[in-house]
C-alpha cells in the first residue's frame, strides 16, 4: 500500500523515535528523509562536532536501511509545508510521515500547521505519528510505533462518496496492512433531537454492519460503534476502549473550491488523537497512488 514514503526529519529526538518506527509500515520498500532548514536554523551537531545535514540524515537513516529499505536523503530551505509537498509529488511518493511533536513547543505548534497544510492541500496518504512517553526519571523519552501500526485500526467514515473512495482502498489493501480488526464507526451530532438521534442511529448502524461484512469477507475481525457527540472526543475515546494501534479518516485534498472530508475533523484528530493518525487522500484513491 505505501511503497515508497517520505519522512519529515526535524533532528528532534521524537522524530528519531519516530523515524526508527517507519520500518514498521507494511510494504514499504524506500524512503525519502527530507530536513527542512531556514535561515535561523544552527548547523546539527552529532557527537559534539559539527557534521553536514545531510551526514546526520545519512546517519539516523542507517537504521532503516539496515532493514532493506532503500533510503534517499533530502535537504530543502523553504517554507516546511511547500517543500515537503513538492517533494512528495517530485519522488512520487504513496505516504508522507511526520512525528506530531517537535523539539519545542515552537516547533509543535510549526509541525500541528505543517500537518493541516498536508491534509489540506497535499494529493498523498498522510501519517502522523504519535509515540507514547515514557519517563526514567528526569528524562523523557518515547516508545516506538507497535510492531505493526495496522493491527487494529479505528476507521471513522461520514458516510460521503470520498469516505466510502477510502473506505474501498483500505478494503483493497487491508491483507497486504497486516490488518487483524477493523472497527467502523459513525459519530452523529448531539445537538439532533431524541427520536432524530434514535433514527439516525439506527440507520448509521445498519450501513456500518453493512461495510463491515464486506471487511470479514477478506478474513478480517469488523466491528461497528455509532456513538453520538464531539466527533474528536468520541473517536478517541473508542480507540482507548477498542485498544486500537491507528485511526484512520478518508480526505479529499484541498484546492481553492474543494473542501476537506470530515471538515476540521481530521485535522483535530491529527493534533488531539492519542494514537497515530493515517489520513487516507482520495487524489491519491483515484489515482491508484495508495
Amino acid at each position: 500500500m505505501f511503497g515508497k514514503v517520505l519522512f519529515c526529519d526535524d533532528f528532534s529526538e521524537y522524530s528519531k523515535v519516530s523515524l526508527e518506527s517507519i520500518k514498521n509500515v507494511p510494504g514499504i520498500k524506500e524512503l525519502s528523509v527530507i530536513h527542512i532548514i531556514d535561515a535561523e536554523e544552527e548547523m546539527p551537531k552529532q557527537n559534539g562536532t559539527d557534521n553536514s545535514i545531510v551526514a546526520v540524515l545519512k546517519e539516523r537513516a542507517k537504521m532503516i536501511e539496515e532493514k532493506g529499505i532503500k533510503v534517499t536523503t533530502l535537504v530543502e530551505q523553504g517554507p516546511p509545508s511547500e517543500k515537503i509537498l513538492a517533494a512528495a509529488e517530485q519522488h512520487n511518493v504513496s505516504l508522507i510521515a511526520v512525528g506530531a511533536r517537535g523539539k519545542s513547543l515552537i516547533r509543535d505548534i510549526m509541525l500541528g500547521s505543517v500537518s493541516s497544510d498536508i491534509i489540506r492541500y497535499g494529493k498523498r496518504s498522510a501519517l502522523v505519528i504519535r509515540l507514547k512517553n515514557t519517563e526514567a526519571g528526569d528524562v523523557l523519552s518515547y516508545e516506538p510505533l507497535p510492531e505493526n501500526i495496522f493491527r487494529k485500526i479505528i476507521f471513522a467514515t461520514d458516510f460521503s462518496r470520498y469516505a466510502a473512495k477510502a473506505f474501498d482502498c483500505l478494503l483493497g489493501n487491508i491483507k497486504g496492512m497486516g490488518t487483524e480488526e477493523v472497527v467502523l464507526t459513525h459519530i452523529l451530532n448531539k445537538g439532533e433531537s431524541a427520536p432524530r438521534i434514535g433514527l439516525a442511529h439506527i440507520e448509521s448502524e445498519n450501513i456500518l454492519k453493512g461495510k463491515a461484512m464486506r471487511v470479514k469477507e477478506l478474513g478480517v475481525e469488523s466491528k461497528v460503534a455509532v456513538r453520538s457527540g464531539a466527533p474528536v472526543a468520541e473517536i478517541n475515546k473508542l480507540a482507548e476502549e477498542e485498544q486500537a494501534t491507528c485511526i484512520v479518516v478518508g480526505a479529499k485534498g484541498k484546492g481553492y473550491l474543494q473542501e476537506v472530508l470530515l471538515g476540521s475533523v481530521a485535522e483535530d484528530l491529527v493534533r488531539n488523537s492519542n494514537l497515530s493518525v493515517l489520513v487516507l487522500k482520495v487524489d491519491c484513491v483515484q489515482s491508484k497512488k495508495c
